[in-house]
């Protein structure tokens, strides 16, 4: 793969946007090699053709996704491209590539144009801040503004987390959020009644673009946003069941990509190449002019004291994080209380039914959007006892 030439005479920071089409069906085994160059993230960009106005969206499975990862130029760039090749070589998958540079100016706005007004369920509507909308009686708006973070209501994953947070938030409830992207989910909570929630990213930008959205809604105040990951120790006996407060907390990342969290999904039927993308988790803004370590990480001195229990959490990530974050849910769900997990791919679903069950949660439903599911599961009541 030959790297772009760098232009070092351009005002703003320049990055190498690799791109990989790939069969819808190769697309997460392609960014599992990509994830080994860019370890803050890549986003897939499905085939999604829109259906109408506040419709949704389908996929297109005769038309491939393109994953998508964006790299500091610098001296570095040629090595981390010949180990993409191999990554690739390892993995079974030959992607038809492509590589250019990005400025970052141009990178930050050139993917408005495809977001529009979409209704989702009955009441909740999300609103990009620069289009116009009439709402009915009853809506709950949501101005959206994602910057490049994840998380617009578009893809699947997004749309059913927001159709469940309708069905089952209830007035006054504590929530969290895992992966909060552009903060989409945390503002929806809260206007439909949430009293409290602790949303965060590992992505600095995200949790930027996402502060800006709560302000943007009034609803900052009920919001509290970390850049950091849930990373929890097993209860002790002593904090086990009845709903006593639990000392949770958030491990501070200092990771500065630009790159998506873990994988992320946007939208691809005609998105501009370098449209938005986040931080995890899939998302972040337009790149800073910091250029991150390709080993940036959790920083392990420092962590954020919170307190659970929370009354339901949402984690709309991808389906290893929610399986691998269940024992932490478990440890700061109240006992009975719900948690959505999404961005599972049906193929990989199973790992995350498993480590629900292990962890004593009862799966009340698994919800289907396309390729894409998402899983209502009510943490265990009484003494836990042993995970099976």
């Amino acid at each position: 793969m030959t790297s772009p030439t760098l232009d070092s005479t351009s005002p703003s920071p320049i990055w190498c946007e690799v791109s990989a089409s790939a069969p819808v069906e190769q697309a997460e085994t392609v960014a599992e090699a990509m994830r080994t160059v860019a370890p803050g993230g890549v986003s897939i960009e499905d085939p999604l053709v829109p259906l109408g106005p506040e419709e949704g969206v389908r996929l297109d499975r005769r038309k491939p996704s393109v994953v998508k990862a964006y790299l500091p130029v610098d001296d570095g760039l040629g090595e981390r491209l010949e180990r993409l090749d191999a990554a690739f070589a390892a993995l079974g998958v030959r992607p038809e590539l492509t590589t250019r540079t990005v400025r970052e100016e141009d990178w930050a706005g050139a993917w408005k144009e495809y977001f529009h007004v979409e209704r989702f369920g009955e009441r909740v509507v999300i609103r990009p801040s620069w289009r116009d909308h009439d709402p009915r009686p009853g809506d709950v708006v949501i101005d959206l503004d994602p910057g490049m973070a994840f998380g617009t209501g578009q893809h699947p994953t997004t749309r059913m987390c927001l159709e469940l947070l309708e069905r089952e938030i209830r007035s006054g409830m504590t929530v969290l959020d895992v992966g909060t992207g552009s903060g989409i989910l945390a503002v929806a909570a809260v206007k439909l009644g949430a009293a409290r929630v602790l949303a965060f990213d590992i992505e600095p930008g995200a949790v930027k673009v996402a502060r800006e959205n709560a302000g943007r809604n009034g609803v900052a105040g009920a919001i509290q946003l970390e850049v950091g990951t849930l990373d929890l120790p097993p209860r002790p006996p002593s904090l086990q069941g009845g709903g006593s407060t639990i000392s949770t907390s958030i491990a501070v990342s200092s990771a500065a990509s630009p790159q998506p969290l873990a994988t992320e999904r946007v939208g691809g039927i005609g998105s501009p190449a370098g449209a938005r993308d986040h931080a995890a988790n899939h998302g972040g803004e337009a790149p800073s002019d910091r250029v991150p370590s390709e080993n940036a990480g959790p920083v392990a001195a420092g962590t954020i004291p919170h307190s659970g229990p929370f009354d339901l959490a949402v984690a709309n990530i991808t389906a290893s994080a929610v399986a691998a974050l269940v024992p932490a849910f478990a440890a700061t769900l109240r006992p009975g209380a719900l948690l959505i997990g999404s961005g599972i791919v049906d193929q990989r679903l199973d790992e995350v039914l498993v480590a629900l069950t292990r962890a004593r949660f009862t799966v009340e439903e698994v919800r289907s959007g396309g390729d894409w599911r998402a899983v209502v599961a009510r943490a265990p009541v009484g003494p836990p006892g042993a995970m099976v």
